[in-house]
């Protein structure tokens, strides 16, 4: 599935991931190519799926925050948060 944050900056979503599934009953989510836009703040991100309207809020590890540039992952696996 495809996800998009919700928060944007300068009119543009500040993650994308790509090929993301649930595992581990719903404690991780798996991706299989993430962006992540430069310089951001917050480890806790909110994603949506724009076919099914759902959202899962995430945690970024700290790599990617504060990053001077764009962050391209691929096969990450993000803990997602009650």
């Amino acid at each position: 599935m495809e996800l998009i944050a919700t928060s944007r900056r300068e009119g543009a979503p500040v993650a994308c991931a790509y090929g993301a599934s649930l595992a581990e009953g719903g404690r991780t989510l798996r991706c299989g190519l993430l962006f992540v836009m430069r310089g951001q703040k917050r480890r806790v991100l909110t994603l949506k799926d724009p076919q099914t309207k759902t959202t899962y809020r995430v945690r970024l590890p700290k790599l990617l925050v504060g990053q001077k540039r764009h962050a391209r992952v691929s096969r990450i696996q993000l803990e997602v948060l009650p």
